[in-house]
């Protein structure tokens, strides 16, 4: 492996991210499929505010029992809660996100294990019939004998978005009969905007003509990989040289199915499990989030 690293170039943190990709690419999915997260984070629901409200506030307590809560601004902000893994990788046996102390009555601030890591959710609800729902989530880690630390950028955890994604579902879920636009088709390649279909069709033609330097500049200064790992153009671009599976899938992903959002600042082009995501910053289209399976 090292005399293949010495060979193509490759520094450490690109080594890491290619491995990261690989390996982020088998835990991608939390069961529910891109359609259905893209719904939940777009839906609007035509109800009073009471409903939304209350709704969000009881899925909220179902998973994080400690929150403060203010209709008045119409926000749930959780306690920190610990979250049942280790050195950021999921116990298999871990049921109760929520519980302070572990079976025994221990606290898990005093175990054996010397790294504990801890998530804050926060939930607003805007708008005016139609109300949307937003839920963000926060991750920090605390050591033994330190201070907890907050987790951004590239120490934001693989899990965070997976636990956040799961309660706006949840969420979702219970509301959905509120969504008027919940049955419709999402926009189709067809459809969305040609701005954004010009950015697809010449990646797509980059891609085919094994020009990928050339896809670099629709790229995201940080790109979001599998599992909220982030990395830079040049490293995407020095992947998809070196690994032709990688290249073969994020093509395959772009010929096929693409839709918007209904205010059309997000694409979403899904092929099965994998995914690529385009946003409209500053009037562009950039490609801003990865998930392919290996």
């Amino acid at each position: 492996m090292t005399i293949f690293k010495k060979h193509i170039g490759l520094d450490g943190r690109v080594f890491k991210n290619i491995f990261l990709f690989i390996i982020g690419s088998f835990v991608v999915a939390c069961g529910s499929t891109l359609y259905e997260i893209n719904a939940a984070k777009t839906a609007r629901y035509k109800t009073d505010f009471s409903t939304v409200f209350n709704t969000a506030l009881q899925t909220v307590h179902e998973f994080y029992p400690h929150y403060v809560e203010n209709p008045t601004k119409g926000t749930i902000i959780t306690a920190w809660h610990p979250v049942n893994v280790t050195e950021g990788h999921a116990s298999n046996g871990a049921t109760n996100q929520s519980s302070f102390g572990n079976s025994s009555g221990q606290s898990l601030l005093y175990t054996n294990i010397y790294k504990h890591y801890f998530i804050r959710i926060s939930v607003h609800v805007l708008g005016g019939s139609p109300w949307y729902v937003t839920v963000n989530g926060e991750a920090s880690l605390f050591e033994a004998g330190s201070i907890p630390v907050p987790l951004k950028g590239e120490n934001k955890p693989h899990w965070l978005e997976g636990r956040v994604e799961k309660l706006q579902l949840e969420i979702y879920n219970k509301l959905k009969q509120h969504a008027p636009n919940v049955s419709n088709k999402p926009k189709t390649k067809q459809e969305i905007p040609s701005e954004a279909m010009i950015v697809i069709d010449a990646i797509d033609q980059a891609l085919t003509q094994g020009s990928i330097g050339l896809i670099e500049k629709y790229l995201s200064d940080s790109i979001v990989l599998n599992q909220n790992n982030t990395t830079t153009p040049t490293e995407v671009v020095l992947m998809m040289q070196v690994d032709d599976l990688l290249r073969y899938k994020f093509h395959g992903v772009l010929k096929n199915q693409c839709v918007s959002n209904r205010n059309e600042t997000k694409i979403i082009c899904i092929d099965k499990k994998n995914q690529i995501e385009f946003d409209l910053i500053n009037n562009q289209w950039i490609l801003v989030k990865i998930v392919l399976q290996h």
